[in-house]
């Protein structure tokens, strides 16, 4: 069982499956929502970034 509160200060919600009402909170309030795959893409992406870049 998860802790997490969902409101307006999350950016991004990584959604897997069975989230349930926190997912429908989030989609609620307009937070983004992201897949694992997409999540797991970005921070990828951010590792190849080098020092004072992004």
């Amino acid at each position: 069982m998860s802790t997490l509160l969902i409101s307006k200060k999350i950016d991004n919600v990584i959604a897997g499956e069975n989230a349930g009402s926190k997912l429908e909170k989030a989609e609620k309030l307009g937070v983004t929502i992201l897949a694992e795959e997409q999540a797991v893409a970005m921070l990828e992406s951010k590792s190849t970034l080098h020092p004072g870049e992004g």
